[in-house]
């Protein structure tokens, strides 16, 4: 099971890796026109959120729809469980149902679907409850976990810059061990730079633990000690058993390129 949450994690680490706008590749932006002209595509710059897809509207100007038909997925492994305890055949319907629900459309399955998120990864099951002891000795294992990551991480090199120097120091100083990497997956999780993990920021750890670790989700609602819905660095560093003086904000550190 070690072994297998570490790969999850590590699945986890990747899946947390936001899109850019140079990700893309202009050439896959632009239709051919006529007379050898290239036309550029009129939602190449159009984003849409989870669920929807850019359209043209009767004057041709791009507009946001829910998306027409996810792909078809064989494998049982794309099915995810909503937060209303609703089993999906991909993520991908489960926002589009949430779309054509909030909009009243045409292919809505249950207006309910409008208030659910991705829960976690897998048909939806029944979780055991956490036990008190087990909640109290989850801390342990995830920062275990963390550390094991961001060691693999280093060692495969997918970690660069300041981060790199920071997993060499997390693994030759002792009572940086189990800080650095709390600390350095709270910024790698933290993608708006608000100083704060929403609840949509935690699923690259949530999402693939909940199903095989039933401490998970009690875990992660304890970390949000005022209940304001997202979770700050104190939080997140007293929740995972770090002293208030070993909690830094090393965010800028780990964002910042090798020299």
């Amino acid at each position: 099971m070690k072994i297998f949450v570490l790969t999850v994690l590590l699945i986890g680490g990747v899946m947390s890796k936001t899109l850019k706008d140079d990700d893309f590749d202009d050439e896959e932006n632009e239709v051919q026109g006529g007379y050898e002209n290239m036309i550029k595509d009129p939602c190449s710059k159009k984003v849409c959120g989870l669920g929807k897809e850019c359209d043209l509207d009767e004057d041709n100007k791009p507009i946001c729809v829910c998306t027409r038909k996810c792909a078809l997925e064989e494998d049982p492994r794309a099915k995810v469980c909503s937060t209303m305890n609703v089993t999906f055949e991909s993520e991908c319907e489960l926002y589009r149902q949430k779309c054509l629900c909030r909009r009243n459309q045409q292919g809505c399955t249950d207006r309910e679907n409008r208030r659910g998120h991705l829960d976690y990864f897998g048909e939806c099951k029944e979780i055991p409850q956490c036990k008190d002891w087990e909640l109290e000795e989850y801390p342990i294992r995830m920062r275990q976990w963390l550390y094991l990551v961001m060691e693999e991480l280093a060692n495969r090199r997918d970690l660069q810059g300041q981060a790199l120097k920071l997993a060499q120091e997390a693994k030759t100083k002792h009572n940086k061990k189990w800080v650095i990497p709390v600390i350095w997956k709270f910024c790698d999780l933290d993608k708006s730079m608000d100083k704060m993990i929403s609840t949509r920021e935690l699923l690259p750890i949530s999402a693939p633990l909940k199903p095989l670790e039933h401490c998970t989700g009690p875990f992660l609602e304890s970390c949000d000690k005022d209940g304001s819905g997202d979770i700050t660095l104190s939080e997140w560093g007293q929740c995972l058993g770090l002293e208030s003086d070993d909690i830094e904000d090393m965010c800028e550190t780990l964002r910042t390129p090798s020299q």
